[in-house]
């Protein structure tokens, strides 16, 4: 998204971006298109592509930090109610 920020128009820092290269406005705006739909479209499914290939194995320490913050969590909710 950020990428895609960056080539839009008509923000202050893509126009003076632009202007100082002497850019047509129209490819600035074409490529940040290009660029939005690639991260925005083409990234999901990547991640679904690549998830059937790569495993990834969360350490001990990480579960049980996390289990106890869920803990803490669920106390700190009954104690409000």
């Amino acid at each position: 998204m950020a990428a895609a920020a960056a080539f839009l128009v008509p923000g202050p820092a893509p126009m003076l971006l632009a202007s100082q290269m002497n850019a047509d406005f129209g490819w600035m705006i074409l490529i940040g298109l290009c660029a939005q739909f690639r991260n925005d479209y083409c990234r999901p499914l990547w991640g679904n592509f690549i998830s059937r290939y790569v495993e990834l194995h969360i350490p001990d320490d990480i579960k049980r930090t996390a289990s106890r913050r869920k803990q803490n969590a669920n106390l700190s909710d009954s104690a409000c109610r």
